[in-house]
């Protein structure tokens, strides 16, 4: 998506027109307020999941982290912008005239400068520090 963003940026701004990208970091929003209270039946004494993926899924072994972000716990009690805040910082760039690219949202600069490490560097980050330290593909 950016770079066709970034095309038709290139490619429209001779005509006198103005495009602006949004690369939207962590925002706080009800993404997942209509996912259901439970996927179990009724008569399930025990409480039931927010979220929960299907028997054979290749991400059944992060079947816990994924239904944390769909309960919204990753992050809870953190300072993560909210979707408000959002639009005001993305309006107010298009008010002041700013065009290309434009970094929002809580660390959305790091869409900027994580590029620039190398992958196997970041690959080995992600998997020693998040849930892809569990991930372990279930046949089926």
């Amino acid at each position: 998506m950016n770079m066709l963003s970034e095309t038709i940026r290139l490619e429209i701004e001779p005509l006198g027109i103005k495009t602006i990208i949004v690369i939207a970091g962590i925002v706080k929003s009800n993404f997942f307020a209509n996912l259901p209270t439970s996927q179990l039946p009724a008569e399930e004494t025990k409480p039931a999941p927010r979220y929960k993926l299907p028997e054979g899924s290749y991400y059944k072994s992060l079947e816990a982290e994924i239904s944390k972000a769909a309960a919204g716990e990753i992050s809870a009690g953190k300072n993560i912008m909210t979707a408000e805040a959002f639009g005001t910082e993305v309006v107010n760039d298009v008010l002041r005239g700013r065009s290309g690219r434009t970094y929002s949202g809580t660390l959305g600069w790091g869409a900027k400068w994580i590029p620039m490490f190398p992958v196997a560097w970041l690959d080995t980050y992600c998997k020693k520090r998040g849930a892809l330290r569990s991930f372990v593909r279930v046949d089926t």
